[in-house]
């Protein structure tokens, strides 16, 4: 296997590495899979090429994060939020106007990646409600609270979900398969 000095591109395949450092690459051509040893990787966050048995060689790119994130390609909203707690229930008070319009770019179990308009006042620790629904067979729709973490160029906001308690088998679900 050789790894190249180049970051994460879109012709590679994402691989998730579990945390005994084992992996499951599949080949892209004929589908063979292949269980691979993540310790041979040197250098994290750069991609490495694999040549399958098929004779074929292809891109991976492997995943350490505790919770991997999946590409999508959705529309969504958002709305600015204060959660506060009500006789003893923690409420989300919208503290926007109507839903903003997103575009939602990842998902993980713990947070969600998504484009918003130009213009926006959103910042780091300002509090959002979500919703949009999964491009899965079942369209899941999925609406969570989460906190925003990193603003980013192209007005792309990353953030982490608020609302642990809640438990969300389509988000979980849909990231791993």
């Amino acid at each position: 296997m050789k790894t190249n000095q180049t970051k994460k591109h879109s012709n590679c395949q994402a691989v998730h590495v579990r945390q005994d450092n084992s992996a499951t690459v599949v080949c892209p051509h004929c589908e063979i899979r292949y269980a691979v040893n993540a310790r041979k990787v040197r250098i994290r966050g750069r991609t490495s090429k694999l040549r399958c048995k098929c004779g074929q060689s292809f891109s991976l790119f492997f995943e350490f994060r505790e919770n991997p994130r999946r590409e999508l390609n959705v529309e969504g909203y958002y709305r600015t939020i204060k959660e506060i707690y009500i006789k003893g229930v923690l409420r989300a008070i919208p503290t926007s106007e109507g839903f903003v319009r997103v575009l939602v770019q990842n998902i993980s179990r713990t947070g969600i990646g998504f484009v918003v308009p130009t213009g926006h006042r959103l910042q780091v620790g300002d509090r959002v409600e979500v919703m949009f629904t999964l491009d899965d067979t079942k369209r899941s729709r999925i609406e969570r609270t989460a906190v925003v973490r990193r603003l980013a160029e192209g007005n792309y906001l990353g953030c982490e979900f608020t609302d642990f308690g809640h438990v969300d088998r389509d988000t979980g679900f849909y990231v791993m398969t």
